[in-house]
């Protein structure tokens, strides 16, 4: 619908889009007789935990692809990520557990200073990109499929927090794909550009293997 609005060339393959988004998982929900699996007992409400996790991940996803993102007016994005991420020190970090591969490792001293210094950083991160992309909205107010792609990330990102019963980046799948047009404008190639890629390679598939291998067996 915002594509059609926003760009009136692309108004038909926008509707095909849509009508194919619905018909793509419309047999699994009949199957379901719902949105969710039977074995979920409910799903719904909000949940500001999930809804900055959604945006940590965004902010490392553009920090991997695009850092000069956030260097518009980066000192505004710098203050928003420290006082939005000390701000919730108070509360002891966030309620999730991050990095729960690591933590187990540590003394609980060093597990529960680590949780703090990653909740600052998560949240921190999830603010600068907030504050980077109204920055960045501004600035090229007049390229309309900029504002279209940015407007679209952070409107599907925002939708995790309606997700309450867990967490998961899956959830995040379907804003990736517009982060990537919305950073492009501020992706130079180089080498640079492909070792941050390789890390975050790295990073995910460490992430997963810790996942596989320690998650409980399904048969």
């Amino acid at each position: 619908m915002l594509i059609a609005i926003f760009e009136r060339r692309f108004r038909w393959p926008a509707l095909l889009a849509a009508v194919l988004a619905c018909a793509v998982p419309l047999p699994v929900f009949l199957l379901w007789g719902g949105l969710v699996a039977p074995k979920v007992a409910w799903v719904g409400g909000i949940d500001l935990t999930h809804g900055a996790l959604a945006f940590a991940y965004l902010s490392a996803l553009i920090l991997i692809l695009a850092p000069a993102y956030f260097m518009t007016r980066w000192k505004w994005s710098l203050i928003a990520g420290l006082m939005v991420g000390l701000a919730i020190l108070p509360f002891g970090g966030l309620p999730a557990t991050i990095a729960e591969g690591v933590a187990v490792r540590l003394p609980p001293l060093l597990a529960h200073l680590f949780q703090l210094g990653i909740s600052v950083a998560l949240v921190g991160g999830g603010a600068s990109v907030i504050v980077a992309s109204a920055v960045n909205l501004w600035t090229r107010r007049d390229d309309r499929i900029f504002v279209l792609m940015v407007l679209l990330t952070l409107g599907l990102t925002s939708t995790a927090a309606s997700i309450a019963h867990q967490f998961s980046s899956r959830y995040l799948m379907a804003a990736f794909p517009f982060a990537l047009f919305a950073v492009q404008p501020y992706f130079t190639p180089s080498r640079c550009a492909a070792a941050r890629l390789a890390v975050g390679a790295l990073c995910g598939y460490l992430s997963l293997a810790h996942y596989f291998n320690w998650a409980p067996p399904t048969g």
